[in-house]
């Protein structure tokens, strides 16, 4: 996945939200004009990840494999949540760990790129 697929797909969690940029960029304890550069493909952080994760699970959205395919964001409902035992609930974070654990290096490339970015 290239840096505009993952701005692509962090414009796509901010909509779904139906937040604004502004909104969005609070929310997760950044600033607008970051989020404008993500969504054009630009920089973003660790950390910026792990809050726009954070947001999507607080509003109900889980979030699975942000930087694998497919993409998938899905609201947590009724009909899904009780099927959701503790044992399931520990295996996604699990998975999601995983997920996470697996794309080091892609993590890192992310930090990389932003920081070549504002550097320059």
């Amino acid at each position: 996945m290239d840096m505009v697929e993952y701005g692509r797909r962090v414009q796509l969690a901010r909509e779904l939200l139906k937040m604004t940029q502004k909104e969005f960029a609070e929310a997760i304890n950044t600033r607008q004009t970051l989020i404008s550069r993500l969504e054009k493909g630009f920089g973003g952080t660790c950390q910026n990840i792990f809050n726009i994760l954070s947001l999507l699970n607080s509003k109900g959205y889980i979030g699975k494999n942000i930087f694998n395919e497919p993409f998938k964001v899905e609201m947590l409902t009724k009909k899904n949540a009780g099927t959701l035992s503790f044992k399931k609930a520990l295996k996604s974070v699990a998975e999601i760990k995983e997920s996470l654990h697996e794309n080091y290096e892609k993590l890192v490339l992310v930090h990389n790129l932003f920081e070549e970015q504002v550097s320059s």
